[in-house]
């Protein structure tokens, strides 16, 4: 049997299926615009950057390193001991406003015209 589309989608997931009768889960993170200080001197000189960024996104601010840290750490921990083939966004939302734009509906759920 061939892999779903969704499953296509979801890197790690062939290796969570591959993997995961012997116990190990395979998961990653997805972290989007993060303050760090490569984000910093990059920012730095273009004005105006920052707020671009995050004002395309539900929740309108960077990610902190710690908070994808955290996230990861999670995901190693056992109160995640049986997610696996799982991708991770730490994006203050961006990822879903994407597919919701890729899937030509407004954010509102309503289909564009």
């Amino acid at each position: 049997m061939g892999e779903s589309s969704t499953t296509k989608s979801m890197p790690g997931s062939s290796a969570a299926t591959d993997y995961g009768g012997q116990g190990t889960r395979v998961n990653s993170v997805l972290p989007g615009a993060t303050r760090t200080q490569m984000f910093e001197a990059r920012a730095s000189g273009v004005p105006g950057l920052e707020e671009r960024l995050v004002s395309r996104q539900p929740l309108p601010r960077l990610c902190e390193a710690e908070e994808v840290a955290a996230s990861a750490l999670w995901l190693l921990s056992d109160e995640a001991a049986v997610v696996t083939g799982v991708c991770l966004p730490v994006d203050g939302g961006i990822s879903i406003v994407w597919a919701i734009r890729g899937s030509g509906r407004s954010a509102a759920g309503q289909r564009k015209e």
